[in-house]
């Protein structure tokens, strides 16, 4: 009877150790707090205040509850939130350099300075209606004319009509 009192005794100690240390059996997340940290300040850097406010807001908030809730030792909650930041950080940043590549491109095309894309090049060119044609064009002859197209049509027997 003793043996199986020592035993319900270190049960119960162990499983009261357990809650008193808290739910959280992880690690603090400092490297990923820190890589929301990073994130969020290089999206301050890359204008985002200007083109991806609310996102970037959006990742300040998060920040701070990862913040909170790593002082309270929820290391769970401190992850999530930490990562949630980080990539919200990481989409204004892209919003941010997105807008920027997107108004430096206008400004260009504005200019007129921009070269010819394959499209526009290509759109210029004129139309091949026929392989005689080509070899025309490449001769440096007039391409062939509606008659000319016509005569080299090859023939078909039509139905005779009785």
């Amino acid at each position: 009877m003793e043996c199986r009192r020592a035993g319900s005794y270190w049960t119960a100690l162990s499983v009261a150790l357990m809650m008193l240390s808290g739910c959280s059996t992880s690690k603090p997340p400092t490297g990923t707090l820190a890589e929301a940290e990073w994130g969020v300040r290089a999206a301050g850097e890359a204008e985002a205040k200007d083109f991806a406010l609310l996102d970037l807001n959006n990742a300040r908030a998060k920040l701070e509850k990862a913040k909170r809730a790593m002082a309270a030792g929820n290391y769970d909650d401190a992850r999530r939130f930490a990562e949630s930041a980080r990539v919200d950080a990481e989409l204004a940043q892209a919003k941010a350099e997105a807008a920027i590549f997107r108004r430096a491109a206008d400004e260009v095309l504005k200019k007129g300075d921009a070269p010819a894309t394959y499209a526009e090049r290509e759109s210029r060119k004129p139309l091949a209606s026929s392989p005689d044609s080509d070899e025309a064009q490449k001769k440096g002859d007039a391409p062939p004319t509606d008659a000319e197209r016509e005569s080299r049509k090859p023939l078909t027997s039509a139905p005779e009509k009785e």
